[in-house]
């Protein structure tokens, strides 16, 4: 609506005949901003509610098309909306859920408008009346219902993690502090002559229970960084294979430990990428499939596809994952199997996830309940720019 008073200016009591005293009466006193209007979307009647909203004399409305109370850049759609209501007029709430109106005042500014239509036949044709209310106060409310909602979401988030962080960092350096133990009395027996062996086997518990710590800290930092929008990508020319062999290489004595030899059908894949970051992709796949298949062959298939992306396929024959909890596994903190028997923090897949998204690739898990589970991963050759990953997924998580 422009914000210049309109030239033109009606009598009120010429331009509504159509309305009886006491039918004025009951618009005057309703409790929102009520305009009647003809088949032609013509202004023909405003109570004082209206022109408190809209800073209007009512004898600046009267004869103008409503289309003077919309936002200039929305009053050619509004047109073609007010013209299909009027050819089969109806009751109708509009502004709350279904889609946003604006309205505009007098002086130029916008208010988010909540409108209720219905329809008033009368001996003159069709015509409509409009409940008009300024829908802003209605926003903010819900604006803030929503941010308290997410606020407590994210309170319940940090106390789950807590305890689960709590739980999973105390787990690893109790086993390793009781292990630092046996190890002061098993070296003073060896010291004395007795055999080496058991110093070693408690030299490689250590290291286990070292490396389970590095690996949960360094998922805490990773999960600091990507929320932090961090997520530095170091591009380089590489071979994809390459980092899957070197990866399984580190990963042998664990395969040995549970019984699941992981066997790789590997092709030359050269494509650009941060090579830390890949192997640590394929680090948190394979060490999946070890947890959770544990005693059952790993395999790892890598293909070149014809659109110049490449496929990494890590499958297990572990305990499946249900068709419902698939996508949930990719997100922050979920584990859909106990904790209790399975450890961890539930962010190694959703690390993984955006590792994939700052290459510029896809995710996705094939899996039924007890059948094993394929994890499927497609990158480009070449990463998009820039290397920084912008980690805008991790923001609605």
């Amino acid at each position: 609506m422009s914000a210049e008073t309109p030239e033109r200016a009606i009598d009120v009591s010429a331009a509504t005949p159509i309305l009886t005293s006491e039918v004025r009466a009951l618009l005057e006193a309703a409790p929102d901003a009520m305009l009647i209007l003809d088949a032609s979307g013509t202004i023909v009647h405003v109570n004082a509610h209206a022109e408190a909203l809209f800073g209007w004399q009512r004898e600046q409305m009267i004869g103008h098309t409503v289309e003077m109370l919309v936002p200039e850049r929305l009053r050619r759609a509004h047109t073609a909306h007010r013209s299909s209501y009027m050819t089969a007029p109806r009751p109708r709430a509009m502004g709350k859920a279904d889609v946003e109106l604006f309205g505009v005042r007098a002086d130029g500014t916008e208010f988010p408008a909540e409108i209720s239509l219905s329809p008033l036949p009368t001996a003159r044709g069709h015509h409509a009346v409009a409940a008009i209310r300024d829908g802003t106060e209605r926003r903010r409310v819900a604006e803030e219902r929503e941010q308290l909602a997410r606020t407590a979401h994210a309170l319940t988030l940090r106390d789950e993690f807590l305890s689960i962080a709590s739980h999973e960092l105390k787990t690893p350096l109790a086993a390793l502090q009781i292990q630092i133990d046996n190890l002061g009395r098993t070296a003073r027996r060896a010291a004395q002559g007795g055999p080496i062996e058991p110093v070693i086997a408690k030299l490689d518990a250590m290291a286990r229970a070292g490396g389970r710590l590095h690996r949960l800290v360094a998922q805490l930092l990773d999960l600091s960084r990507i929320n932090g929008g961090h997520l530095n990508l170091e591009i380089e020319p590489l071979d994809l294979a390459e980092v899957v062999l070197g990866v399984a290489e580190q990963l042998r004595d664990e395969s040995v430990r549970v019984g699941s030899p992981i066997a790789i059908d590997t092709v030359t894949l050269a494509l650009h990428g941060d090579r830390l970051r890949l192997e640590q992709l394929v680090a948190n796949l394979l060490g999946n499939a070890l947890k959770y298949g544990a005693g059952k062959p790993v395999s790892v298939q890598l293909a070149q596809l014809g659109d110049g992306r490449l496929r990494l396929s890590v499958t297990d024959g572990g305990i499946g994952i249900a068709p419902e909890h698939r996508a949930r596994v990719f997100e922050r903190f979920e584990r859909v199997v106990s904790g209790r028997n399975y450890g961890g923090f539930g962010l190694g897949l959703w690390i993984s996830r955006e590792i994939v998204s700052a290459h510029g690739g896809t995710i996705e898990v094939e899996s039924e309940v007890g059948e094993g589970a394929t994890f499927i991963v497609e990158l480009p050759a070449h990463p998009p720019s820039p290397s920084v990953h912008p980690a805008s997924a991790v923001a609605s998580g």
